[in-house]
């Protein structure tokens, strides 16, 4: 348990978004209210209520508020106010990041906090934001980074891209990582690597391999970074034409799963998933051992899934939860696993409005809920890492676990969230603190336009930072 010495101190905002004016909309249904794509909607008074909950929060002096435009970070706003006020701003429709420092009465920052957001939305409310200890007061002693779909629209091949990557975005990504600070032991890139989905192996093999070359080009291939892949639907399934519908579906490519594992092998960290051997409670029809899988690095046991396990060759978002079962209960019984990250490619459930085509959605319907409540029973699980959705979203599943998805590798943004806080590229951090605390923060540059656009990329800036275990 942190002490007062350590400034353990929670605080409630509600960041309360009003339209003033009216104007077309095309609302998706979201946590609070519908997003808008209009960005000729008049500004937003944006209204943040600062609570003290607990003595020690009247050491906080003064809050200096700051809001960012979806363009690069630029402030926009940047205006301070004693704690205890009711703030009143005017946000411009441009705003993508509303950021909050906590400060003493000498103006020394004691914290901060930062989310994305969309001024165009309806009344939207967030929750129980708690802010993040300055370094100096509670430094990182652990980091890793989070991203996932890099691959290419279809429409977007060429042949002198042979990766099907983005590779502006990756070079950007690549070739940052290594200088952050603190530095980063890990990065897992959570599938859609490439674009594939074709019949056979041939497509999947030449595109790796390139890809494969072109990482060897970037600082992070030079770098004490160990990069963990695992697999998304577009390296283990096949697209084929539904014969009733004649819709284009995602059908499992078993000839896929040894390709992978031959060629990624120096990016898969473990080898004691689930296989076909007695009892296979999973009832797996091929080795999964390096596809799902567990690893320990310190404190930290990472869990990585492969959410396109099959059971048959039309079953799609089988996750193998018996195993998970077994290893998050081992897990918890084990004194030197302290944090626990589970991390797939597909959501458990996806923000409203992000379509990937038929069959080729988050994790099964009747999945969801037994997976959501394996992740809540365990006291040390931190939360659930994924991609599939092309987008960065925060959200909290059945049970209280956060889901992060960080899809916002380089794949073409999802058209509800292009014009909104959460359509932006980069990587996702996350930081472990001598007090026990855990935060992540997603770091973020504007889509260009084209989104496959090369040529040097601008720099991250913070989009989101969130507090998630606090001792």
């Amino acid at each position: 348990m942190r002490t007062s010495q350590n400034f353990s101190i929670a605080f409630v905002f509600a960041l309360l978004f009003w339209v003033s004016g009216c104007g077309s909309s095309a609302d998706v249904d979201g946590a609070g209210g519908g997003f808008s794509s209009d960005s000729s909607s008049p500004p937003t008074a944006l209204t943040i209520r600062h609570v003290v909950q607990r003595a020690i929060d009247s050491e906080v002096a003064e809050l200096r508020v700051r809001v960012l435009d979806v363009q690069g970070g630029q402030v926009q706003i940047e205006q301070s106010f004693a704690a205890s006020a009711l703030v009143e701003l005017t946000v411009p429709p441009n705003a993508a990041t509303v950021e909050i420092d906590y400060l003493d009465a000498t103006s020394v920052p004691m914290g901060s906090f930062a989310t994305s957001v969309d001024p165009n939305a309806g009344p939207i409310v967030i929750e129980n934001p708690a802010w993040v200890d300055t370094e100096d007061r509670d430094p990182t002693v652990y980091r890793f980074a989070f991203m996932g779909c890099n691959r290419l629209s279809f429409d977007d091949l060429s042949a002198d891209n042979p990766s099907s990557a983005n590779r502006a975005q990756l070079l950007a990504d690549f070739n940052t990582l290594p200088s952050v600070s603190p530095a980063v032991s890990h990065l897992f890139f959570a599938g859609d690597l490439v674009a594939n989905l074709d019949p056979g192996t041939a497509t999947l093999q030449s595109q790796l391999t390139a890809w494969l070359e072109l990482f060897q080009t970037t600082a992070l291939a030079q770098s004490s970074i160990q990069m963990v892949t695992f697999t998304g639907n577009h390296e283990v399934l096949e697209s084929q034409d539904d014969p009733d519908t004649g819709e284009s579906v995602e059908v499992p490519n078993p000839a896929t799963l040894p390709v992978w594992v031959s060629l990624m092998e120096s990016f898969i960290a473990g080898s004691n998933g689930p296989t076909t051997a007695a009892p296979n409670l999973d009832q797996v029809t091929q080795d999964q051992s390096r596809l799902s899988y567990s690893f320990q690095d310190g404190n930290v046991l990472y869990v990585i899934l492969n959410t396109d396990t099959f059971i048959d060759l039309v079953t799609l978002g089988d996750v193998p939860l018996n195993w998970l079962q077994q290893t998050l209960a081992q897990a918890e019984a084990d004194n030197t696993v302290e944090h626990v990250f589970v991390m797939g490619h597909k959501p458990i459930v996806s923000p409203p409005g992000a379509t990937e085509g038929p069959g080729a959605g988050s994790i099964r319907t009747e999945e969801k809920s037994p997976f959501a409540q394996l992740l809540a029973g365990n006291s040390k699980v931190r939360g659930y890492l994924c991609a599939h959705a092309h987008l960065w979203d925060y959200a909290t599943l059945e049970g209280g676990t956060p889901q992060v998805i960080a899809g916002n590798g380089g794949s073409k943004v999802e058209p509800p969230f292009d014009d909104t806080g959460r359509g932006f590229y980069g990587y996702t951090l996350y930081s472990l603190h001598a007090s026990g605390t855990v935060h992540l923060e997603s770091w973020g540059r504007p889509v260009p336009d084209p989104y496959n656009a090369p040529g040097p990329q601008p720099e991250a800036t913070l989009r989101e930072r969130r507090l998630l275990v606090d001792f």
